[in-house]
């Protein structure tokens, strides 16, 4: 129901943004990987410097970061002049000149043309705008929580699932921002129980009974590509302190068993450790083959592959 209420918003706030603005002057450039974007106003100008992030070169399909977004003001001789930017109109012509960040002296002038498909221009802010928002998010999350090692790869899939990216860019900024913000608290809810699970197992591995380390090691996530980190810190830490736990929960969770075995096969004193464990002679036996054939590498490898191929398939798309 709120997926549907939330169509039915976009595509009435979409009438209310689509046509050119009387009062506003639309032009871009074409400057290779680098799109300048200006609306001249009464008595400013806003340039917006979007980068080329991926380029499907069979369907024209493109993704860019918002790189900055610049304020200009008119000038009496009706030029626009900003800190780094400035715009003019030479022979009915705009120019868009970039003086260089580095105090060289140097100034590129790149002509300006007159924006036809609004459509596109509206798209390709949003699309800006979007990722540049999806990738701060993702950031923040892995510096606040650094066991949650979250990856963006999904960022094209997720702007492909917006039902409408042609509406007016500040209304669509506006829902943007709501729906990052919601994703947001729901990934904090979900880390912080990840975080108290973690600490009350780390805090009590000691002491704790097998039957309660089962049942709190069950919540955590075995997604190698997400929130593993978790189920690996309390793995290695049950290996070096419980011992004598760490074979039943590999035998208590079969589908876990390469996981786990993943965490403790390249620490040598940790196995010596395991291996003086009484009894569980099939599960031993099944690690040291796991060692000897170097499943850890494989796998390390067949997720390496999986997430460079996501990435490169997001940024080549």
């Amino acid at each position: 129901m709120k997926a549907i209420q939330l169509i039915i918003f976009l595509i009435l706030t979409a009438s209310l943004g689509f046509g050119q603005d009387n009062n506003t002057i639309y032009l871009k450039t074409n400057y290779k990987r680098v799109l300048y974007y200006a609306e001249l106003k009464a008595n400013e100008a806003v340039v917006y410097t979007l980068f080329q992030q991926y380029h499907n070169p069979h369907t024209g399909l493109r993704g860019y970061s918002m790189h900055q977004i610049d304020t200009l003001i008119k000038q009496s001789n009706k030029t626009f002049i900003g800190k780094q930017l400035s715009i003019s109109l030479e022979n009915n012509q705009y120019y868009l000149s970039i003086k260089s960040f580095n105090n060289s002296g140097k100034t590129k002038k790149l002509e300006l043309e007159t924006i036809k498909n609004m459509d596109e221009y509206r798209h390709n802010l949003n699309n800006a705008y979007y990722l540049n928002s999806y990738f701060k998010m993702y950031n923040e999350l892995n510096k606040t929580y650094p066991l949650c090692s979250l990856n963006s790869s999904n960022a094209k899939r997720d702007w492909d699932n917006i039902p409408n990216k042609y509406i007016e860019h500040l209304q669509f900024k506006r829902l943007i921002d709501s729906q990052l913000s919601n994703i947001k608290d729901s990934i904090i809810a979900q880390q912080n129980n990840y975080v108290k699970i973690t600490d009350y197992l780390i805090n009590n591995i000691k002491t704790i009974e097998y039957s309660a380390l089962k049942d709190s090691i069950a919540k955590l996530p075995t997604d190698y590509h997400n929130s593993f980190r978790y189920y690996e810190t309390v793995i290695k830490e049950v290996a070096q302190h419980q011992p004598k736990y760490f074979f039943r929960i590999v035998e208590d969770f079969p589908k876990d068993e390469d996981f786990i075995f993943m965490v403790v096969d390249n620490d040598k004193p940790l196995i010596q450790q395991l291996n003086a464990v009484e009894g569980h002679n099939e599960t031993k036996q099944r690690l040291k083959k796991f060692i000897r054939f170097g499943k850890r590498m494989n796998y390390m490898g067949i997720a390496s592959y999986i997430l460079v191929g996501g990435l490169l398939g997001w940024w080549i798309f």
